[in-house]
């Protein structure tokens, strides 16, 4: 279904080159969930060794982006609804923390960047182009934690980023609307611009625990309907 392309490798192609473009098929879905990853064959259309693309693999199975089996070797990772709640408990946790801060320490002009990536949203909501929203739903998170003025925070903020950006390119348009992923910003930003710390933290969490929980309601109930009345969301984690 993923429409990336493997670039033509050139000789010398170092794991770096290899590892962004594996990172960005993956998250594309031009391989999907639970697919194998055979080196041998990786190598080949990269044109490179397997020294690179093996190396590659070892660091997005670190990103959780890669699963890598006895036996059976490296698959895409899938996302069960116990991995829903555990990465969705460790964003409540760090980007609450964040939010708190955030809106402590911004400036007027880091609220207004903040405000032009929500406005962005929002046009790309409208234009229902839900791709390039994700990205810029990841885009606005980011920011919040980056305004914090933790640097640690942010380091571990962004270790999380791979997963939560393949969590969001499988599940957002399964269980949302785009308007719905935009409005659910809203309070979250309001309360910065008005300096209410313990509410800017407590509505990114309402906006985290809320998606997670619709999330894996709805993955919970694909489980156990009959096969002839599953529904879409019951391919998730698995090609669509």
């Amino acid at each position: 279904m993923g429409k990336y392309q493997l670039p033509s490798v050139k000789q010398g192609l170092i794991c770096d080159d290899v590892l962004s473009s594996l990172r960005a098929a993956i998250l594309d879905r031009t391989y999907q969930p639970g697919e194998h990853l055979i080196e041998t064959e990786l190598a080949r259309q990269f044109g490179t060794s397997r020294g690179p693309v093996r190396d590659a693999i070892k660091e997005l199975a670190q990103e959780g982006l890669v699963v890598i089996q006895a036996h059976k070797g490296a698959v895409v990772a899938s996302f069960s609804a116990q991995d829903i709640l555990e990465i969705s408990e460790l964003r409540i946790l760090v980007e609450g923390h964040a939010t708190r801060l955030a809106s402590q320490n911004a400036t007027a002009e880091d609220l207004g960047l903040l405000q032009a990536k929500y406005d962005e949203m929002q046009s790309l909501a409208d234009a229902g182009d839900l791709k390039r929203l994700v990205e810029k739903d990841i885009e606005f998170h980011r920011e919040v934690c980056r305004l914090a003025g933790n640097s640690r925070l942010l380091k571990l903020w962004s270790s999380l980023a791979s997963q939560i950006r393949l969590f969001l390119v499988l599940f957002d348009q399964v269980y949302f609307t785009p308007q719905y992923i935009v409005e659910t910003h809203r309070p979250i930003l309001d309360a910065m611009y008005r300096r209410d710390h313990a509410a800017a933290e407590e509505e990114i969490k309402r906006h985290l625990a809320e998606a997670a929980e619709t999330i894996v309601q709805g993955m919970r109930s694909a489980e156990q309907a009959p096969p002839e009345q599953e529904t879409r969301s019951t391919a998730v984690g698995q090609a669509r």
